[in-house]
């Protein structure tokens, strides 16, 4: 589980960043 959450959490971050990037 732990390593799921792992996984996840920057991958949110990554897309979120992402996004920030194409809006700017």
């Amino acid at each position: 589980m732990a390593g799921l959450s792992s996984r996840t959490v920057p991958h949110l971050a990554d897309a979120i960043h992402a996004a920030v990037t194409k809006l700017k």
